[in-house]
């Protein structure tokens, strides 16, 4: 797979809750590393008063990955779309 660059993306979100809403239920951080230090994702979400912090970075250390690795990155991506997919559920304060 040929990416034709370096990738280092990071994303950041800051999330403010409805007035009266709690967070119930929150995705818990994640590090997911490609083998031979070949690329790196981090995700986490942090909690304010009233809001949420959610920080995802998607690292690739490599422009080129070979047949080889294929099955390492596509293992990589699925688990990186799976982290980036789970909800945040919130609940109305009693």
């Amino acid at each position: 797979m040929d990416f034709g660059a370096l990738t280092d993306e990071v994303n950041q979100v800051t999330l403010t809750l409805p007035a009266g809403y709690v967070v119930e239920e929150m995705p818990k951080p994640i590090v997911v590393e490609l083998p031979d230090n070949g690329g790196r994702f981090l995700y986490s979400i942090s909690p304010g008063e009233n809001s949420l912090q959610i920080i995802s970075r998607l690292n690739l250390r490599k422009a080129v990955y070979s047949a080889e690795e294929y099955a390492a990155l596509r293992d990589f991506y699925s688990r990186l779309m799976a982290k980036q997919a789970e909800q945040i559920v919130l609940k109305k304060k009693s």
